[in-house]
């Protein structure tokens, strides 16, 4: 998920970042008995929630996500992806599709 600054334009009513989140607890509810992991990044990224069926905290750290919560402005998808593949390698997860949720 981008919290990068971006975020906060009001082209999308109410703002991106509320679009943003709305659309990350569609897919988190029609992922099922699925695992889910959660990252939010900026101009660097972090693992909010990793891969788990329980969606209460999932849907917790999504309904949480904040322009500005990731200290490091810029837009490092890059370094977002990076991190993203390395927990997918770390767990196990067999398969897995990473949602790529920004502007």
């Amino acid at each position: 998920a981008d919290v990068s600054r971006s975020m906060s334009l009001e082209d999308v009513a109410p703002s991106r970042i509320v679009a943003a989140r709305a659309a990350i607890l569609e897919i988190s509810a029609k992922a099922g008995a699925r695992p889910a992991a959660l990252i939010a990044y900026a101009g660097d990224a972090y693992l909010l929630e990793p891969f788990a069926t329980d969606r209460r905290q999932f849907d917790a750290f999504a309904s949480a996500l904040e322009v500005g919560m990731v200290p490091l402005e810029g837009s490092n998808l890059g370094r977002a992806l990076s991190l993203a593949l390395s927990v997918i390698d770390q767990s196990a997860i067999g398969h897995a599709r990473i949602v790529l949720v920004t502007d």
